[in-house]
């Protein structure tokens, strides 16, 4: 899963790319590429809390300890909207700081960059759960639902990036962000619902006699 999940990225940026250029043009494209830097720098926090439970999840599975799953997904996701929530507020609040660490720019740069950081990034908080919500399937032997979770934004977010333009022009481009975030977010509960629903049950036999 996270070998598609970084391969599809390659996709989505390409789309993206594409989008930016024919309905914005260099500038756009630029800012978008140095915002997703910023992005990544800032979430690298998430990947890591998400990749460190990668072996805590797979033992506590292994031996049967169906609470301990469940609550350290749970706390990944506690961490990961608290460092989501950090980066917006980054974005909001020190957005000029941001912008300044790749130069002033061209005229325009700034405007777009400051749209860009408000509404394509504007649910940044919730990006945390679908790589959490992957790493937990990955854990416990789930390799296709994890591949499913790791597809859903990239898939929705590159369908909207072709769609949303047709209609909204170069706000479609931002928009797409917010709504893929929302999709892949309820594509990863719809996901875990069953799976945690099964390990749930299996939690309630924990230290019972055989």
């Amino acid at each position: 899963p996270l070998f598609i999940l970084q391969a599809t990225n390659g996709l989505v940026q390409i789309a993206c790319t594409k989008t930016l250029h024919i309905y914005g043009g260099d500038l756009y494209v630029g800012v978008m590429t140095i915002l997703n830097s910023v992005r990544e720098l800032l979430s690298l926090p998430i990947n890591g809390l998400s990749n460190g439970a990668l072996p805590v999840l797979g033992f506590n599975y292994g031996a049967k300890k169906y609470r301990r799953v469940m609550a350290t997904y749970y706390r990944i996701l506690v961490y990961a909207l608290i460092v989501g929530a950090a980066e917006t507020a980054c974005f909001w609040l020190f957005p000029d700081a941001l912008l300044r660490l790749f130069g002033s720019g061209a005229d325009g740069y700034r405007v777009f960059a400051l749209r860009f950081m408000h509404v394509f990034m504007l649910l940044v908080a919730i990006a945390g759960i679908p790589p959490a919500s992957m790493h937990v399937m990955t854990a416990v032997g789930r390799a296709k639902r994890g591949i499913l979770i790791s597809l859903s934004k990239q898939f929705a977010l590159t369908a909207l990036l072709l769609c949303l333009p047709l209609f909204f022009g170069i706000d479609g481009v931002l928009y797409a962000g917010p709504v893929a975030d929302i999709l892949a977010a309820a594509a990863s509960f719809l996901v875990l619902r069953p799976e945690f629903r099964v390990m749930r049950e299996l939690a309630e036999t924990e230290g019972r006699p055989a």
